[in-house]
């Protein structure tokens, strides 16, 4: 087999640092070397991407020439200046608008086919707390009996078979009824919550990330300033001239310092090397599970182990644009607009089934023509598997049809729909806690190897994966790591619960 051609890009002198992606945790470690290391290190990024840094982080202008969409991330989770992500907000002025996330209210309006099957019933906020006690968050729910489960089982299964199990045993019997309300919830809370069905979460660790102080905000605006794509650059602005875009990584040989590079540069097609001292690789978990980098020698089987159990969640996204002459019918002083479905024959909870109208955008007396639709983990891969966009836009406008009849539902003027799974720089939207995997395993898969390679993104952080904030962090402790190791000095790392989906 003929050798690729090798073009180095380093003129012949290792770099002190190489990270391999431009997302939040590339981001952080980038920002930190700058700022406390501008004359210990040199440093440069690999980005994959041709078009965009940011990874899962994009915010895209719509065809009305005015509205932005989250086509990613799109909260802060725990907007208090101990978060860095938060904090940079403010720091780059980029406007935000509090999410109505307090107990005194629900920001949701809930619906369920009636009995004739032919029309729905929004249920009364009465009704909603009701049906949350009892089911889920009361002395009798779900949240006390598998938290007592997780105090005395020893063996981990998956959260689908204590939730059987709790409907099976609760003591009165659930109605049909009931049970079909407690599965909206354990979608809304749980299921779109980590990205993951309940048969793949682990009922012993599913919940460990930790509890986040300080609510939930929502960047896009339509000011020009705006949207994570807006903070992404902020962030990136004293670096940008260190990225390379277009650039994919295939081989890292960390057999020997310093640590081997080989990529691929699409302008060219030239495959091109660099070489590093430290090298950190910031690639999603469901790159590193797909296989596209070839590591020399292989990774160790802690890592590996790690890579394997850790499960990777896919949360998808449908955009949808309005004309704004349009009359919308769901109401604009909600944030959610969920549906429960009642007869399996209706469809499969989950799977479009959530609705969220940007409370930034909406009027006092009508709703804005934006409206998000979700669906995730098993539903959401049975989507990009089977279906096309176009008739993914078909089964999210017959969901909304079915709440409010199909006479009161236009057709939107723009659809977007991501599709993460399908994505090769992420293959998935976040990690999540599979049946079988602990803490441990994200402790190992962001431990260093020979001082030389080092691992960091929201999947290896042990109380704040699966967020913006919990990637930052991780960049920023291995940067710590690296400059440690020049110092003298040992970092700590930071630790702060995700409370609503991203992306």
């Amino acid at each position: 087999m003929k050798t690729p051609s090798l073009k180095s890009i380093t003129k012949g002198q290792p770099l002190d640092v190489l990270i391999i992606g431009a997302g939040w945790a590339g981001l952080g470690a980038a920002r930190h070397l700058q700022k406390y290391a501008p004359n210990q290190t040199t440093f440069a990024i690999l980005e994959g991407r041709s078009t965009h840094i940011g990874g899962r982080s994009r915010t895209l202008l719509l065809s009305d020439g005015i509205t932005k969409a989250e086509v990613g991330s799109q909260w802060i989770q725990g907007a208090s200046q101990n978060n860095p992500i938060f904090q940079a907000t403010l720091d780059a002025g980029i406007s935000y608008v509090r999410c109505a996330d307090d107990d005194t209210s629900w920001s949701n309006a809930v619906y369920w086919s009636t009995d004739k099957g032919d029309s729905t019933q929004r249920l009364s906020e009465a009704e909603l707390d009701h049906l949350v006690e009892t089911c889920y968050e009361g002395p009798s729910g779900f949240m006390k009996y598998q938290e007592r489960l997780q105090d005395i089982t020893k063996g981990d299964r998956s959260l689908r078979e204590v939730a059987d199990d709790y409907i099976s045993t609760r003591q009165p019997k659930m109605t049909p009824r009931e049970i079909s309300a407690f599965e909206w919830i354990l979608d809304s809370v749980i299921s779109e919550e980590y990205a993951a069905s309940l048969e793949d979460l682990s009922s012993n660790t599913w919940d460990a990330d930790d509890e986040l102080i300080g609510g939930d905000v929502y960047l896009a605006t339509n000011d020009e300033r705006s949207g994570y794509s807006s903070l992404v650059d902020y962030v990136a602005a004293p670096f940008f001239d260190k990225i390379h875009l277009d650039t994919k990584v295939t081989v890292i040989d960390w057999s020997q310092q310093p640590v081997r590079i080989q990529a691929v540069n699409g302008q060219d097609s030239n495959d091109i090397y660099m070489e590093a001292n430290h090298v950190i690789v910031t690639v999603p978990l469901g790159v590193l599970k797909a296989g596209c980098i070839d590591f020399i020698p292989k990774l160790p089987q802690d890592k590996q182990d790690a890579i394997d159990k850790l499960g990777m969640g896919l949360l998808n996204k449908c955009t949808m644009l309005w004309n704004e002459d349009d009359v919308l019918p769901w109401p604009s002083d909600k944030e959610w607009i969920e549906r429960i479905i009642v007869d399996p024959q209706e469809g499969r909870q989950g799977r479009w089934t959530e609705f969220y109208s940007p409370p930034i955008h909406n009027c006092i007396d009508r709703p804005a023509p934006i409206l998000y639709a979700y669906s995730s983990g098993q539903a959401a891969q049975c989507a990009e598997e089977e279906y096309s966009n176009e008739e993914t836009k078909q089964e999210v406008l017959s969901n909304l049809k079915s709440i409010f009849g199909s006479s009161y539902v236009p057709e939107p003027e723009e659809v977007l729909l991501s599709r993460w799974g399908e994505d090769e720089f992420s293959m998935g939207a976040y990690s999540y806690q599979r049946v079988g995997s602990t803490l441990d395993h994200r402790r190992d898969l962001g431990r260093p190897l020979n001082h030389r390679l080092y691992f960091a993104g929201e999947a290896t952080h042990p109380r704040q994966f699966a967020t913006t904030q919990g990637a930052l962090l991780s960049g920023i402790h291995v940067a710590k790591t690296i400059i440690s190791g020049l110092s003298g000095t040992l970092p700590g790392r930071p630790r702060q619960k995700r409370r609503r989906k991203d992306p």
